[in-house]
């Protein structure tokens, strides 16, 4: 069981980012209890982190490709690549 500091129970603001970083912190093992906890505290499944992980992935990549066109036409423009 972690050690959970007295009044940490109510969250306070930015308190997510602070369990985040201290979980990483940890070793393998830790890190995957801790994540595990915190699937069960948001009645999240692990299918359904898994999803979730698949889906921003997924946006982020078309985010990145996006950003890569406009960069491809923003040079062209620049250089007058088409004649």
């Amino acid at each position: 069981m972690h050690n959970v500091p007295r009044g940490a129970e109510q969250d306070p603001p930015g308190s997510e980012h602070v369990r985040a970083l201290q979980i990483i912190c940890l070793d393998e093992r830790s890190f995957r209890d801790g994540l595990y906890t915190e699937l069960v505290r948001r009645s999240v499944t692990p299918q359904q982190c898994a999803d979730m992980i698949r889906k921003q992935n997924q946006a982020i990549a078309a985010g990145v490709a996006i950003a890569a066109v406009g960069a491809a036409i923003a040079v062209c423009s620049n250089n007058n690549c088409g004649g």
